[in-house]
């Protein structure tokens, strides 16, 4: 191997690390996003339960006198 490809593979492991540190200190942040998500997408079939309750409530709720 010559001498000048090994400061090419020093300068890509570098690069590697350096996406390894910054992917490891970012999952965090992604896992609560990704959490987020998920919790807005559970609450729509929630949302429209309630909105067909509230529907009907005034739908079919007798009227006072």
């Amino acid at each position: 191997m010559s001498l000048s490809r090994r400061p090419i593979f020093g300068l890509v492991a570098a690069i590697a690390a350096a996406m390894v540190v910054l992917g490891a200190l970012s999952f965090p942040a992604l896992e609560r996003h990704s959490m987020r998500l998920q919790a807005e997408k559970d609450a729509v079939p929630l949302k429209l339960a309630v909105e067909g309750l509230r529907a009907a409530v005034d739908r079919y709720a007798p009227c006072p006198p």
